[in-house]
């Protein structure tokens, strides 16, 4: 179900290491640590957001604990496939939680697109505001992109990540939330990408299995090696 459920938001928002090593996990990504810091945010992990619209939603049964997770990573990509989830189901049935709204959750990633300077989230948090007919907000979102993307260009060169398939699994590449390529059983590949905070996930083709997702800052002309094994 969850494996469904990530499906579904990703299609939804398409529209619009020990260092080098993971093991393959089941049914429970790598746990991160990222240090410790007061809590500035209610965690919805226990938030019965689905009791809220309709019982039958499954799609947002763990919505709470996306959220918790993709906040702790600052993870914009997965935060935006929470808030799709959220507002398909606030449209589909007339409903808001009452513990976050889409709305307010795209506010946050607005905010996170800021504090990263991250033209291709700012992009995507036009986007989402062009579609819900907040010219004022696309349009500042828009510019924001724009100037990121022109900062990046003069700032930032470009490292590699190395991807060793150690695993008896066919796997799919991601990073930064971008499919990047299939990788078979013994086999490797380079990926060019900007310098920079990165984050790595891969996914078996045929299996639930999957590696990550983990988080790296890459210094420019570096390559970083991350072996996928069973």
């Amino acid at each position: 179900m969850k494996a469904i459920i990530r499906i579904m938001a990703i299609l939804l928002i398409a529209g619009l290491i020990i260092p080098g090593l993971v093991y393959a996990q089941k049914g429970k990504g790598a746990e991160q640590k990222t240090g410790s810091s007061p809590l500035t945010v209610e965690k919805l992990k226990y938030k019965n957001i689905q009791a809220e619209f309709d019982p039958t939603y499954d799609f947002l049964a763990d919505i709470g604990e996306m959220i918790d997770n993709a906040r702790n990573q600052k993870d914009g990509i997965d935060l935006l496939a929470a808030y799709q989830l959220l507002l398909f189901a606030e449209k589909s049935s007339g409903k808001k939680s009452t513990v976050i709204t889409s709305e307010a959750l795209l506010n946050e990633i607005g905010e996170l697109a800021r504090e990263q300077k991250n033209a291709k989230l700012a992009k995507m948090v036009a986007d989402c505001y062009t579609n819900t007919g907040n010219k004022t907000k696309a349009d500042e979102f828009t510019k924001l992109a724009k100037d990121y993307e022109a900062l990046a260009s003069t700032t930032r060169g470009y490292c590699w990540v190395r991807v060793n398939n150690y695993s008896s699994w066919t796997v799919d590449i991601y990073i930064d939330g971008w499919y990047k390529g299939t990788l078979s059983p013994g086999y490797y590949s380079y990926f060019k990408i900007w310098e920079g905070y990165t984050k790595l996930y891969a996914e078996g083709t045929y299996t639930d299995y999957y590696w990550g997702p983990i988080y790296r800052d890459i210094g420019e002309g570096e390559t970083f090696t991350w072996n996928l094994w069973d």
